[in-house]
């Protein structure tokens, strides 16, 4: 029997998946945008505070989504596991983009697929300042973060 509410399997997550949208190029945030997110993740993960979801066995269930948004919605940034939803590495994608889509509170941003892991972001501006990713901010964080390695770099020689 099928379960109620599912929307990918790992059986049928290419069809379902594609049905639900691939990743079009119209609404993509910018390489160095994206650099920034993913530099941001790393930092968070290394602090061990990055929000991480796994997806079950029973595949990307209404709860799993909603559970996404609502990480979304508290935290911008959210690290989702889809080990069980996806065999192949190309169905983590597809699935990401068919949660990315499905979410109520307006589609998020796929920064990256990682093997079985999949990293969305979505800016909420009704977050206090202090919550919020500022990307602007982590940009100018990395060039100084580049300037300086190079700096070094240079000091050496």
């Amino acid at each position: 029997g099928e379960a109620a509410g599912r929307m990918c399997r790992p059986s049928a997550a290419a069809p379902l998946c594609a049905a639900a949208g691939g990743g079009d190029a119209e609404g993509k945030m910018p390489g160095k945008e994206l650099r920034a997110l993913r530099a941001h993740a790393g930092r968070l993960k290394a602090a061990k505070e990055l929000q991480t979801l796994t997806a079950g066995q029973e595949g990307l269930t209404e709860g799993f989504v909603r559970e996404v948004d609502a990480a979304l919605v508290a935290h911008e940034l959210v690290n989702l596991r889809l080990g069980e939803v996806a065999e192949k590495k190309k169905e983590a994608l597809m699935a990401a983009h068919a949660i990315s889509n499905s979410l109520k509170a307006g589609k998020a941003e796929v920064v990256q697929v990682l093997g079985h892991t999949a990293l969305l972001y979505r800016h909420n501006p009704s977050l206090p300042k202090g919550q919020r990713i500022s990307i602007e901010s982590l940009i100018q964080l990395d060039l100084n973060r580049q300037q300086a390695k190079k700096t070094r770099r240079d000091e050496k020689f």
